[in-house]
C-alpha cells in the first residue's frame, strides 16, 4: 500500500518509540532509516516521517474550485530530482499503467493522450518541463467551460525522467483526484 497524494499520514509519523505499542527486537533508540522501497526517511531533526511502510518521496497536490472555466494548479514535489525533466498526465481513470515494476495511477485514454501529447497547451499548461533545484514545479489544468464536464473525475500524476533510471523513469508520484463541479 502507498499513501495517496494529500494523505493526512504524510509527514505525520514519529521517530520516537511509543511504549507498549508493539513488540520489537530492536533497541528503543532504533530509527528506521529507509522505507520498504529503500527511500530515505527523514533523520532526527529533519522533519516527521510518513505513517506506514512507504515514505512519500514524490508528491502532487492541487488547489482550485474544480468549476468549468477555472483552473486547478498542481504543485509537483520531488526533492531528490531537482533539475530533472518531468511529465504530468491526467486521465479519467486510475489505471494502473505498469512502468517496469512500478505503476502510474492513470488510465490510457484520450485525456491522457492529450495531456502528455502537448496538443492542448491552453488546457494542460506546463505539463512538461524541468523541476527547479529544490525539485518543485507547478502545472495547471485549465478546465474548459463546458457544462457536460460536471461530475467527471480527473486523475493526475507526474513522473520524473532519468536516462540511467529503469525504463528512463526516475520517480513516479501518487495520484491526485478531483471531481469537476
Amino acid at each position: 500500500f502507498r499513501l495517496a497524494a494529500g494523505s493526512p499520514c504524510i509527514d505525520a509519523g514519529t521517530q520516537k518509540y511509543v511504549p507498549h505499542t508493539m513488540i520489537t527486537p530492536f533497541p528503543l533508540t532504533y530509527l528506521v532509516a529507509n522505507d520498504f522501497e529503500g527511500e530515505a526517511r527523514p533523520l532526527s531533526g529533519q522533519g516527521a516521517p510518513d505513517i506506514g511502510a512507504d515514505e512519500v518521496a514524490v508528491n502532487i497536490t492541487g488547489a482550485g474550485s474544480g468549476v468549468p472555466g477555472t483552473a486547478i494548479v498542481f504543485n509537483l514535489f520531488s526533492p531528490s530530482d531537482g533539475g530533472r525533466p518531468y511529465q504530468v498526465g491526467s486521465s479519467l481513470g486510475a489505471g494502473p499503467i505498469k512502468i517496469d515494476v512500478r505503476t502510474l495511477g492513470l488510465s490510457v485514454d484520450g485525456v491522457l493522450v492529450a495531456s502528455v501529447g502537448g496538443t492542448l497547451p491552453t488546457v494542460f499548461s506546463s505539463y512538461s518541463g524541468v523541476l527547479d533545484k529544490a525539485g518543485t514545479a507547478k502545472a495547471t489544468l485549465n478546465i474548459p467551460k463546458i457544462a457536460a464536464l460536471k461530475g467527471q473525475r480527473i486523475y493526475t500524476a507526474f513522473l520524473t525522467l532519468g536516462t540511467s533510471a529503469p525504463s528512463g523513469v526516475a520517480n513516479i508520484s501518487g495520484t491526485f483526484l478531483f471531481t469537476i463541479q
